[in-house]
């Protein structure tokens, strides 16, 4: 249901801030988990609510799943942070990191989240100042020759 209203309407629409504050999130979450793709879930829908700013259901997935969504990886080793981070969302990663987030989660290459704003928003954009601030270190991929050569 709260998909089809943000599909169909926006999420500052009456109908899908109805819907949020009737649980929508987790009756969604809940019927996702009971269809036997909780693993799945638990990777990517903090991911997906980081990337897009979606504070509310992320506020309300954390209220449900509990801590462990805050340092969930997903198939490339990303956490939500580094979702946010690439995407500039500051009051996201403020969140994340306040709820317990690790500021320097390395993905599968080895990059963290601040590596993540800087190539994607700027070393003078607000995240990567944010997150810089909060003494995060800009550690980029390890290239393929090193990681094999271990």
């Amino acid at each position: 249901p709260l998909y089809e209203a943000e599909k169909y309407n926006s999420q500052d629409s009456t109908i899908y801030r109805y819907l949020l504050s009737m649980g929508a999130l987790r009756l969604e979450a809940k019927a996702r988990l009971r269809g036997g793709n909780a693993a799945r879930h638990e990777q990517t829908l903090p991911h997906k609510l980081a990337a897009e700013g979606r504070m509310d259901e992320l506020n309300q997935l954390l209220d449900l799943e509990g801590p462990k969504i805050l340092n969930a990886k997903d198939s490339n080793g990303w956490t939500p942070l580094h979702e946010a981070a690439k995407h500039g969302q500051v009051h996201v990663a403020r969140f994340l990191i306040d709820h317990g987030a690790e500021v320097d989660s390395a993905s599968v290459e080895g990059a963290t989240p601040l590596y993540y704003a800087g190539i994607c928003q700027g070393q003078d954009s607000p995240i990567y100042q944010f997150l810089q601030a909060y003494g995060a270190l800009a550690i980029g991929p390890v290239s393929s020759y090193k990681q094999r050569n271990r």
